[in-house]
């Protein structure tokens, strides 16, 4: 059997092993010293080996421009038992796979001329898959190297670091870890992107191995307890270009793909969109939501996202529609100051039948919940309250989706609401439901959550955001909170202590607003097409003293500050909001619909960078202590930044 893949304009011929299983009579013995005896087997076109040594699994991937070799780990857990050669560009190599007792195909394809090679792992059988799958190994890495990882906007990893400690493992089907489905390595010069074509059940697991180098390793998780369909994943080599080379490597395939949905494009659906480009997302607690609007406006600020955190709560009948009303009056008054309004929302989690009261939402029937594989619900966001803690369990998604057509609409009648602010579904990962009535994959889960929130801005017109976010989210929203904050680095229950002040731990200020390890991958991809704001119990005035860094990272990125503002915050701190809004916001409105076409270091340390858009906008910020002068002659104040405008 043979089918066709298209990748980078290339159409690959990818060959499936029919009968690929050896004897069940066969040891593991037996089939290690039949590895022994296979030759290694390289494909080849005009600019790049291919290498496989069936005796370690190991590959071996030479760009023949530079020339440079890149050589992976050994595979761990599969055994390879034969091979075969379909052309000088297609070899299929047969593995066993120890942890789950399954023989395997993987066709490892060449393009054309093109510095491209895909791995497709099929099998022909349908038997169960208890364990991950690693293959393909990972690279050995080089000193000087660095990861280049999607963490939520991007980080790098140097390779040689002791002490760089990302998270073990990050699922590509969980958006409070990796945005996008893809890494890579670099020398900061020429590198190797490996691109996810089947992120669905896929996940990175980091190590180290014997000279203590990072490295980092694709992994396939079962799908609903087998293979079940094949994983596909491909690799671009670079000479030149960095971590920027292969963050556009990706939107290249992207928009081949059609899945690049800008924001011009999503303005053409509604007009409210440009009202809230360049706006700070504002959220308020114990205040007149109207006073705090026009105190802003007074203040100078023209655009605003201002989100209120849900619905309005009556003991009966009678107070809810009063509260209804009141809360439609707040709506319309901040709206007439052109300011954009949401609220909150979320379908995920539901409570137990009137545990608490006041939840803001309870289950109707068990039946509505996620099953895990032994049946039973799966637990979610448990409420803390001074009566106790109440465990919220997951909701099916598709049961989300039915929820939310009947509420939206109706709700959006009654307040007058411009958006949705939809909590934790890009958030939380992609799962598994093992229910008779309503069963998923990770795959059924996401297209259940992409019509939720393709429910909110294609259906009703509203402005629709998300948490952290996740790209197969990207189309189908206009804005994420949380993509600004490096998930794991935030300081602790950020989730929960959203307006109090947290003394930075020190991984947050090493990667969170520290300027060695972060970059904008997601604003190198993603700038034009979806805004990004920091998380709420991390955002820009989270801890006084680190604003005006947060305030700097906005303006580098060109995208917009979040605000939480209580009582305190709005007695003492009016003017430094104001501040904020002033420095920050014009520069987001310049870049506002463009592409960010670069980021580059400007110093070893790594203190000064740029970022350069597609109108030929360039920011420069000195997160430094000495001034800096740049090729012109212009200078960067320490802690400043510089906007260049075309002439």
């Amino acid at each position: 059997m043979r089918f066709m893949v298209c990748l980078f304009g290339l159409a690959l011929v990818v060959a499936r092993l029919e009968g690929a299983a050896l004897a069940k009579g066969d040891s593991v013995a037996q089939l290690r010293e039949q590895a022994q005896k296979l030759t290694s087997m390289t494909l080849s076109n005009a600019v790049m080996d291919v290498s496989l040594d069936p005796k370690t699994g190991a590959l071996a991937i030479t760009d023949k421009r530079i020339p440079h070799t890149y050589a992976t780990l050994p595979a761990q857990g599969v055994i390879v038992v034969g091979a075969q050669r379909r052309s000088p560009l297609i070899g299929d190599f047969r593995l066993y796979d120890l942890a789950n007792d399954a023989y395997l195909t993987a066709t490892l394809s060449l393009g054309e001329d093109k510095p491209v090679f895909e791995c497709i792992i099929s099998t022909n059988t349908a038997g169960a898959m208890r364990a991950d799958l690693a293959f393909p190994p990972p690279l050995r890495n080089e000193p000087g190297d660095w990861l280049v990882i999607p963490l939520n906007e991007g980080i790098l990893y140097p390779v040689d670091e002791a002490d760089v400690a990302p998270p073990k493992r990050l699922p590509a089907y969980a958006g409070q870890q990796v945005s996008m489905p893809w890494f890579g390595v670099t020398d900061m010069k020429r590198g190797v992107a490996t691109l996810v074509a089947t992120p669905d059940d896929m996940a990175m697991t980091f190590g180290r191995d014997e000279a203590g180098r990072l490295y980092v390793s694709p992994v396939w998780a079962p799908s609903r307890g087998g293979l079940r369909y094949s994983r596909h994943i491909f690799y671009a080599l670079f000479d030149t270009g960095g971590y920027v080379a292969l963050a556009k490597a990706y939107r290249t395939r992207l928009a081949s793909q059609g899945r690049l949905k800008s924001l011009k494009r999503k303005l053409e659906e509604n007009p409210t969109v440009d009202r809230f480009i360049g706006a700070p997302d504002v959220w308020t607690s114990g205040l007149d939501p109207v006073e705090v609007a026009k105190g802003l406006r007074e203040g100078g600020v023209e655009r605003l996202l201002f989100c209120f955190h849900g619905g309005p709560i009556g003991k009966d009948a009678a107070a809810a529609t009063s509260a209804t009303r009141e809360r439609a009056r707040q709506v319309e008054a901040i709206k007439g100051l052109g300011y954009v309004v949401t609220r909150y929302d979320s379908y995920r989690t539901a409570y137990a039948p009137g545990k608490p009261e006041n939840a803001p939402r309870h289950y109707r029937s068990p039946d509505e919940l996620v099953r895990e594989r032994d049946g039973s619900p799966r637990k979610g966001w448990a409420m803390k309250r001074k009566d106790g803690d109440y465990q919220g369990y997951e909701v099916c998604s598709p049961l989300q989706l039915a929820e939310a057509r009947e509420t939206i609409p109706a709700d959006t009648a009654k307040s007058g609401y411009q958006g949705r602010f939809i909590d934790t579904t890009t958030a939380a990962p992609l799962m598994e439901c093992y229910s008779d009535r309503h069963p998923l994959s990770r795959s059924d889960d996401k297209l259940a959550k992409t019509l939720l929130l393709e429910l909110v801005s294609r259906h009703n017109h509203l402005i629709a955001g998300s948490e952290t976010g996740s790209d197969w989210a990207a189309p189908a929203v206009h804005y994420f909170e949380g993509m600004m904050s490096l998930s794991p680095y935030r300081v602790p229950d950020a989730g929960r202590n959203m307006y109090q002040y947290a003394k930075p731990t020190e991984g947050l200020l090493k990667y969170q607003v520290g300027p060695r390890y972060r970059v904008p991958l997601w604003e190198l991809v993603y700038h034009d097409s979806v805004v990004a704001y920091w998380y709420w119990g991390d955002g820009s005035n989270k801890q006084p003293e680190l604003w005006n860094a947060r305030d700097l990272w906005n303006i580098l990125y060109a995208t917009p500050p979040l605000w939480m503002i209580d009582k305190e915050k709005w007695a003492s701190e009016k003017e430094r909001f104001l501040k904020s809004y002033g420095a920050v916001c014009p520069v987001v409105r310049k870049a506002a619909y463009q592409t960010m076409t670069n980021h580059e270091f400007l110093t070893p340390d790594h203190t000064v960078q740029r970022t350069t858009f597609s109108g030929g906008l360039r920011v420069t910020v000195n997160f430094g202590g000495q001034p800096f002068t740049n090729e012109k002659g212009a200078t960067v104040a320490a802690k400043g930044y510089l906007v260049e405008e075309p002439q």
